[in-house]
């Protein structure tokens, strides 16, 4: 529960920071769901470049991070001392100031209170239809904070604010400003049935109910799954890796032999801060809590069209088994639709009221989902084309909101590919490698990375074979689930709001585009947030109709998100007995986990300065630095040129290694393994006897031959020297 603990506080440090952001560049986000889905990227982007600037000057260690998260509690301090002075100021001006005291009066006496409708997009408890009071004269009789007088200043005089909402007509009906996108607001008037209907207060309880029991199990559910050990292998192998050498050399470097160490790397940032005060359990519940964090996001995003019940299509996003999975999962796939779905809210609030301080919040948000993965490249493509797209169609003077929103997102986003160019000579290692001077591996893009053939039909239509086909695509367990296929085709019948089919066409867009290259489901995870949105719309649309086919078709759906939740929970059965303190942690990683078996061996056998390369790719949990074989080989051509079994270690040696650690699975074809340097020593092993060697088996049952041989063991190396000789 520390890390838990933890995570949560590093979560709530995260939200203040991000706040002092958000404060400053749109105020005007009211609702709190909003605020924090905005503030929370921004805290945790924020934090994580700091990490990486400790890190290139050499200070990561728990002392420079701690001097990182002091100052960010002195933003806390400063953004309370502010509202506190805010307030303050306000209230003195309302009592004391005689100016003030005569202005309110006349303004009281000269302006007239009326009722009149809200309008369509403000997310109120009682929605579109609810009557509130607006007092239409030359101004207003209360006093304005700090951050009212920001939001409220003129467009014309200052277009780095947000433009303030015009006042009410007589009619009591909202005409909206105009804006690069306003049609997507009036879209209420000529859609009542579609967008009014998500702002209705009397939702039946039954549906609160049903969605709300899903939304609690998945998130127990993932909350149970992420307080166990990791055995993720893929964190196993980098995901966690990368951050933990960093913290042995105290900065951040480049490692040929772990090409990772130049990815973007703004999720294994923050693993580097839970790592160096907690552990690995809390890099899973960082990745847990950005779960949430896309989900609000989802609901941000959908409010304008669903209203009170944008929190539809955020519980849609969120029991996605590719989400729920990954949420409990140290990885940086949910991370990557997080902080992209942060993006997204930022951009489309900029369209609905085009200013400097908007772009520059969506520029921001994009950088950051640069820096978690590769992908994010065409996310902030479409955004920048739609953003430059629609200045030049309508707005001209909106262009430098365009280039604004890309030098921002460039310069926020573009530090990690400037590093990646600096070691290799290319910025976006290893893919690309003939663009970029032979820079990278051929082998990221192989076309059995790619299962599906690209041509235009199989593009259209790859919702299809990535749903009914999950294990072509990467990964079984990073499924996108039934819903999107159901129910999604009905978009053609149901004729939705612009607003919806432009998100939803700018989501299969980021789909389509990133199956061109790499075909995994875990790198197109910000398409779903744009999806649930769809989702959500035509389910409440359906849910107003009262018919037995739509209410049949809801019944589907219901059933479908129960499915997905059912996962949820499902996979929280392996670490129960951790998580309840039944069973020890050292016990549950023993029984799943065979690397972690062989580094406690190894922290008890081993001198803290051997070096071990190795056929497993799993190195997190060996104690001491440790090399994949497979990438040291793909490096330096080792054993393609005819060298003898001698001549390999002779080299090994040379390069500084102690120790080689080899672990074929049994039977060897019992999963994919590379066997390759197995046969190229295996007239030194033979000659040679192994300091350990064990049968072991993970998770999925498959049991390896681990054995660890000594490089430095002159005896042995003139025995197999005599022994190939004899041969």
């Amino acid at each position: 529960m520390l890390d838990l603990a933890f995570v949560l506080a590093l979560t709530i440090w995260s939200a203040v920071v991000g706040l002092c952001v958000v404060r400053r560049l749109d105020p005007m986000v009211s609702l709190a769901g909003d605020v924090l889905a905005l503030a929370l990227p921004l805290g945790f982007g924020i934090l994580s470049l700091a990490t990486l600037g400790l890190g290139e000057c050499g200070f990561l260690n728990a002392v420079g991070l701690t001097v990182v998260l002091s100052l960010g509690l002195l933003c806390g301090v400063w953004l309370v001392y502010e509202e506190l002075i805010s307030r303050q100021l306000a209230k003195t001006r309302a009592v004391g100031d005689p100016v003030a005291q005569k202005g309110r009066q006349f303004l009281s006496s000269s302006s007239e209170a009326k009722t009149y409708n809200s309008p369509p997009w403000e997310g109120g408890v009682g929605g579109v239809g609810e009557q509130r009071t607006y007092s239409v004269g030359p101004g207003s009789a209360e006093p304005l904070s700090a951050g009212d007088r920001l939001a409220t200043k003129s467009p014309t005089s200052d277009r780095h604010s947000p433009p303030p909402q015009p006042p009410l007509p007589k009619g009591g009906s909202y005409e909206a400003p105009p804006s690069v996108w306003g049609e997507w607001r009036s879209d209420a008037a000529r859609d009542p049935k579609g967008i009014r209907s998500g702002f209705k207060a009397g939702d039946r309880w039954t549906s609160k109910l049903i969605l709300g029991s899903l939304l609690a199990i998945v998130i127990l559910g993932t909350l149970l799954t992420s307080l166990a050990p990791v055995t993720d292998g893929d964190a196993l192998c980098y995901h966690l890796q990368v951050p933990k050498r960093f913290l042995q050399h105290g900065a951040t470097f480049f490692d040929p032999d772990l090409h990772e160490t130049v990815y973007p790397l703004l999720t294994e940032m923050l693993y580097a801060v839970a790592l160096a005060f907690r552990g690995p359990v809390a890099c899973r519940l960082i990745q847990w809590v950005l779960g949430l964090v896309f989900a609000l996001n989802v609901s941000a995003l959908a409010r304008p069209c669903l209203g009170t019940r944008a929190w539809w299509a955020g519980t849609i996003a969120l029991l996605v088994p590719a989400i729920s999975n990954g949420m409990s999962a140290p990885l940086n796939d949910v991370a990557l639709a997080a902080f992209g779905s942060a993006a997204l809210v930022a951009w489309s609030r900029y369209h609905e009221a085009p200013c400097a301080r908007r772009a520059c919040l969506a520029g921001v948000l994009t950088g950051f989902a640069l820096g978690v993965k590769y992908p994010s490249l065409v996310l902030a493509a479409l955004l920048f084309t739609t953003i430059a797209a629609r200045a030049i169609q309508r707005r001209p003077r909106y262009l430098g909101d365009a280039a604004c929103f890309g030098l921002v997102a460039l310069l926020v986003g573009g530090i990690w590919y400037a590093r990646a160019a600096f070691y290799t000579g290319n910025p976006v290692y290893p893919f690309f490698r003939h663009t970029f001077g032979g820079a990278g591996l051929d082998e990221v893009l192989d076309p059995i990375k790619r299962p599906m053939t690209v041509s235009a039909w199989n593009l259209l239509t790859a919702l299809g074979p990535l749903t009914l086909q999950p294990g072509r695509f990467d990964s079984f367990s990073h499924q996108f689930g039934p819903l999107f296929l159901l129910f999604l085709p009905a978009l053609l019948i149901e004729r939705p709001p612009r607003r919806v089919a432009a998100i939803a066409a700018l989501g299969y867009a980021f789909l389509i585009i990133c199956l061109t290259q790499r075909q995994s489901m875990r790198f197109v995870l910000i398409a779903l947030g744009p999806l649930s949105v769809a989702v959500a719309w035509i389910a409440s649309r359906w849910y107003d109709r009262k018919t037995r086919p739509a209410r049949l078709l809801l019944g589907l759906m219901v059933v479908a998100l129960g499915f997905e939740a059912g996962l949820a929970v499902a996979r929280a059965r392996h670490g129960l007995g951790v998580v309840t303190g039944h069973e020890p942690a050292d016990a549950y990683l023993a029984r799943r986990e065979p690397t972690f078996q062989v580094g406690t061996w190894i922290d008890r056998e081993l001198p803290a300065k051997a070096r071990i390369i190795g056929q497993d790719h799993r190195g997190f949990y060996i104690p001491r630095e440790y090399t994949m074989e497979l990438a040291h080989r793909r490096r330096t051509a080792l054993g393609r040129h005819g060298e003898s079994a001698v001549e390999i270690v002779n080299q090994l040696r040379a390069e500084g290694f102690t120790h080689v650690l080899f672990c074929p699975p049994v039977p060897e074809d019992a999963v994919e393994f590379d066997a390759t340097l197995s046969r190229l020593l295996a007239p030194w092993t033979a000659a040679h006897v192994p300091i350990y060697r064990e049968a072991l088996s993970d998770a999925d049952g498959v049991v390896r031959q681990y054995s660890l041989y000594h490089l430095d063991d002159e005896r042995l190396a003139q025995a197999s020297t005599e022994a190939e000789a004899r041969r």
